[in-house]
């Protein structure tokens, strides 16, 4: 009996890992595993859905552009997330806090 439930364990927690990374918004460029990866659920045109995001990865956009050249990377990055998402920044903001 217990190695029935090990197994059943087993092949629930990998079905459930291999759908995550497809709802996971993540930066590309990162090279390590992300050490804070957070987990919301929201609620969209009346379907709950399940985001997952790294938050260090989105460190930059929090910091105030140096220069005009940073300010248009930082917009363009947004307006990348929001695209992705179907959300404005703002609700994007709310669900990063």
């Amino acid at each position: 009996m217990r190695q029935l439930a090990a197994v059943i364990l087993q092949v629930f927690s990998f079905s459930v890992a291999a759908a995550i990374p497809s709802q996971c918004i993540e930066d590309p460029k990162r090279q390590i595993p992300c050490e804070n990866l957070i987990f919301k659920s929201i609620l969209k045109d009346n379907k709950t859905k399940l985001i997952c995001f790294c938050k260090s990865d989105f460190k930059e956009l929090f910091i105030t552009p140096a220069d005009e050249t940073e300010a248009v990377l930082q917009k363009m990055k947004w307006r990348e997330i929001e695209s992705s998402l179907g959300m404005s920044k703002e609700e994007i903001l709310a669900l990063m806090n």
